[in-house]
């Protein structure tokens, strides 16, 4: 094991004390996981596994990569910590959502989620995809404007094949759930309430309206993407829903591709996005509605929601922090951005 793996794993046995969990809680787990899927594709029970990634922001959850001598290929295990109520479990939901979606999407597309092996009710295991994420291709070396457009259609292609897996819908648009979670954010600049408070007027406008209802990833973004010359993998579906408004994800994941190129001023961002939009519909096809102004409206409320919770971060630690550790998008530039959108569509 070397010293990064083992700061790593020395940061996640801190972490997980937090949460009154410790390592070998998770290693038994773990084994737990990986002895259901031997039984699953009836193989014996010799497993060698190295941490990978850890997210303990409100309930631990761990990635590992495992492997075995009789397969070709890696094995993901996902710990997700269960809740104590004893229903369903995180686990157990995202399982059955990648179940479902394999066999909706059938043989000839049912490769852009992860094969699914084997579920306990502390996590999962599904095949391990060696791609890596669109977030890191689109964070690294030069900004290109063709990588960009690249990610986007692929990204738009994927969605439609997954919203067309299950038939889309229309449906009334509630905008007050919305409108609650922007305002529970936690911003607190004057400009921040301001653009909230103009942002619930435009809601009350819209409340109602028919837009297209489907399956919703709900964390469509593209670090949750993996992408490769020949494949392309969504994967993440924790927070996935079945029916929901489809232009939420779509604009979800601009909203990042925006965070992630970050450059030029507010009007060129603003250019910028107009561009996104099109390339995103143009890959995606038909929606039944073309309708920018509903696409704004949601581009708006997650690029709000973005910049609440990035000044409640910056005032529980005392600190300035840019909206990711990569970007150079600040809220001043995420509130020049806001009012453009709001002043050209509504």
């Amino acid at each position: 094991m070397n010293s990064e793996m083992s700061l790593r794993i020395h940061t996640a046995r801190r972490r997980l004390s937090n949460h009154n969990l410790s390592w070998k809680e998770v290693e038994a787990a773990v084994d737990n996981i990986l002895t259901a899927t031997s039984d699953s594709l009836g193989i014996d029970h010799n497993w060698t596994f190295n941490y990978h990634y850890y997210a303990l922001r409100v309930a631990p959850t761990i990635v590992i990569k495992a492997r075995h001598r009789d397969l070709p290929h890696a094995v993901a295990v996902k710990y997700l910590h269960p809740s104590g109520d004893g229903g369903t479990t995180a686990a157990q939901s995202e399982f059955a959502t990648l179940c479902d979606l394999h066999s909706k999407l059938g043989p000839e597309h049912d490769s852009i989620v992860t094969k699914p092996f084997a579920v306990t009710r502390q996590g999962y295991a599904c095949e391990w995809v060696h791609l890596p994420s669109m977030k890191t291709i689109l964070l690294t070396g030069a900004f290109s404007a063709n990588r960009r457009h690249k990610c986007i259609e692929t990204a738009a292609a994927k969605l439609r094949l997954i919203h067309n897996a299950v038939s889309v819908r229309s449906g009334p648009l509630d905008t007050d759930a919305q409108v609650q979670r922007l305002r529970n954010a936690g911003g607190h600049s004057q400009a921040w309430l301001s653009a909230v408070e103009t942002f619930a007027a435009i809601a009350q406008k819209l409340d109602g309206q028919t837009v297209p209802h489907g399956p919703v990833h709900a964390d469509f973004t593209p670090g949750n993407i993996l992408f490769g010359r020949e494949r392309c993998v969504i994967f993440d579906f924790g927070r996935h829903h079945d029916n929901g408004p489809t232009y939420s994800d779509m604009m979800y994941f601009l909203v990042y591709v925006m965070v992630y190129c970050t450059f030029g001023s507010s009007k060129t961002l603003q250019g910028r996005l107009d561009r996104d939009i099109d390339t995103f519909m143009s890959a995606y096809g038909d929606h039944g509605a073309d309708d920018r102004t509903m696409m704004h409206y949601f581009y708006l409320a997650h690029l709000l929601y973005r910049w609440g919770r990035h000044e409640a971060k910056s005032q529980k630690t005392g600190r300035h922090l840019h909206l990711t550790a990569y970007d150079r998008f600040s809220a001043k530039r995420v509130s020049r951005l806001s009012a453009d959108v709001m002043r050209r569509w509504f």
